[in-house]
C-alpha cells in the first residue's frame, strides 16, 4: 500500500513539473511575437493621434508602403519625407482628412522575413510656412514578399 501511494505521489509531482516546464517553454517560444504586438500598439498609438498620421504601413523587399493622412484642419503639401534621415522629395497635396498611399524605395539588402524599423519625419507646406514634423516613435514590422 505504501509503495502505491509513493508511486502515485511521484507521478503527480512529475506531471506538475512537466506542465510547468511546458508552460515556460511555450511562453519563451512565443515571446518575440508578444514583443512585436506591444511595439505595434505603441507606434500605432502615437501615429493615430499625430498631425500627420501613418494609418497603415507595410514593407516588401523593394518598397516601404505607407498610408499617410492629413489630420490638420487645413490643407498641406508634403514636400519631403525623411526615412532614417534619408531624404525623399515628394509632392502630396492633402486636404483635411485625406489620405495618400506613399511608396518609398528601400535598400536592396532586405529580404522577406527581415525586421524593419524606420524613423519617419515630414516637411510640409501649411499656408505660407514650411513645417517640419518629427516622427518621435519609429514604425516597424516584418518585411513581406514583393
Amino acid at each position: 500500500m505504501k509503495r502505491a501511494q509513493t508511486a502515485t505521489e511521484y507521478l503527480i509531482l512529475l506531471s506538475v513539473i512537466l506542465f510547468i516546464t511546458g508552460f515556460v517553454v511555450s511562453s519563451l517560444v512565443d515571446f518575440p511575437s508578444l514583443i512585436d504586438s506591444v511595439n505595434g500598439r505603441s507606434d500605432s498609438a502615437y501615429w493615430d493621434y499625430s498631425d500627420i498620421r501613418i494609418v497603415d504601413h507595410t514593407h516588401n523587399t523593394t518598397h516601404l508602403i505607407m498610408s499617410v493622412q492629413n489630420a490638420l484642419f487645413e490643407p498641406i503639401n508634403i514636400s519631403q519625407m525623411y526615412v532614417n534621415l534619408e531624404e525623399f522629395n515628394t509632392s502630396y497635396y492633402l486636404v483635411p482628412g485625406e489620405s495618400a498611399n506613399v511608396l518609398l524605395p528601400v535598400p536592396t539588402n532586405v529580404s522577406a522575413g527581415d525586421r524593419y524599423e524606420y524613423t519617419i519625419d515630414f516637411t510640409f507646406i501649411q499656408g505660407n510656412s514650411n513645417v517640419t514634423f518629427p516622427g518621435v516613435v519609429p514604425i516597424g514590422g516584418v518585411v513581406g514578399v514583393s
